[in-house]
């Protein structure tokens, strides 16, 4: 394929994706591209997607540009439901964008046709490079507005096993890395008893509990309908069938801990942690705070599940624990527990809303509850 070849640009279908899944492998993205697995992801995302069952039209699922029978770049868009106030918003959200390098001049056409399309309500990209977020504020977009989004509050659970990752991180041969390790976790265990051991505490009256995703039920409609009732913020769908569908596995088995909080058998709020091998660094099990949504912010009831995550998470083999964005109150709550901080790279977390008056009231903080289970943060 010559690089004066010039590339076609049409919407993609479900019948691209073994050919996309074959070009984000090529380029460098862990994916899986069994042909039963890709049917089992784009279906998940792309068909049996609630957000579809929208009274409204649907939106293209992605842009491809093709060559000569081969696709070349990709530009996909997921739809997801979210609440402003008393509005339900489609949302767009940009994902897997990926053009092989002799096209990559037309990749303008790609990143246009989904700031043109006119089926959704707001555009938003949360996982992307520096670049992508480029993408966004040359296209008249906007960075999220939360101070703190880029970096990170994380308390360690296993110092021995995070002193290893992080010497082996720096090029230490692995027995010596072993060795330096056992060494310096005392030191590490030290600073850590200076503050709080760990995050939250329990409650009397507040026991979390485990349970299956696929148990998410009526009970979370209540508590979704009363966090609604509590003021005019931008929230990601929270019903039942939202969750179920946000956390359902689609490139196998998924290590995912829903933890509930209940006072008298009601539920008060809940916390969704996911477990990610060679996290960050080689050899680091990391567990990573995705979601946590709770009446009122009750305080109790934020502690007995940040502590809750702290226990389970450490029971199962992590080594680390990681909160990533959350309103300022939350935050401020949690990290008076934190030990360490780690700064990522600069945020990229972009948005644009196709009318102006919604875009204007997006740019305050706290009209957003910025979690990883916005977007494409955590979806498998």
């Amino acid at each position: 394929m010559t690089e004066s070849k010039e590339a076609v640009l049409r919407i993609a279908n479900l019948s691209d994706g073994q050919r996309v899944t074959l070009l984000l492998k090529s380029l460098g993205l862990k994916i899986a591209t069994e042909p039963e697995a890709v049917r089992r992801r784009w279906e998940g995302l792309w068909k049996n997607n609630p957000a579809l069952a929208m009274d409204r039209p649907s939106p293209p699922l992605g842009w491809v540009l093709e060559a000569d029978e081969e696709i070349v770049g990709f530009f996909g868009s997921i739809p997801i439901r979210y609440r402003f106030g008393d509005r339900e918003l489609l949302v767009g959200v940009g994902t897997a964008w990926a053009v092989l390098k002799p096209f990559r001049r037309q990749t303008g056409e790609l990143s246009g046709a989904y700031f043109d399309q006119t089926e959704v309500d707001l555009l938003m990209g949360t996982t992307g490079i520096p670049a992508s977020g480029r993408i966004y504020l040359s296209n008249s977009g906007s960075a999220l507005p939360h101070p703190d989004w880029d970096r990170v509050p994380h308390w360690v659970l296993d110092e021995t096993a995070f002193m290893r990752a992080a010497l082996r991180k720096g090029k230490v041969p692995s027995g010596v890395a072993s060795v330096g390790a056992a060494v310096l976790s005392p030191f590490l265990s030290a600073a850590v008893a200076v503050g709080r051991r760990r995050p939250g505490r329990l409650h009397a009256g507040i026991e979390p509990e485990s349970i299956a995703i696929e148990n998410v039920g009526d009970e979370f409609d209540d508590l979704w309908r009363r966090k609604l009732a509590e003021g005019h913020r931008l929230y990601a769908g929270r019903a039942s069938e939202d969750i179920r569908w946000h956390f359902e596995p689609r490139d196998g088995a998924r290590a995912v801990t829903m933890l509930c909080g209940r006072r008298d058998g009601r539920l008060e709020g809940y916390l969704v942690w996911e477990r990610k091998e060679n996290y960050l660094i080689s050899g680091l099990t990391g567990a990573r705070i995705v979601d946590m949504l709770v009446a009122s912010n009750d305080e109790r009831v934020i502690d007995a599940l940040v502590a809750a995550a702290y226990e389970s998470a450490r029971e199962q083999g992590c080594h680390v624990l990681e909160m990533k964005g959350f309103p300022r109150e939350i935050r401020s709550q949690v990290e008076g527990s934190r030990v360490f901080s780690k700064k990522l790279t600069p945020n990229s977390f972009c948005f644009r809303a196709q009318s102006s008056e919604l875009h204007s009231a997006l740019q305050h903080e706290d009209t957003w509850y910025p979690t990883l289970y916005d977007g494409d943060g955590s979806l498998d």
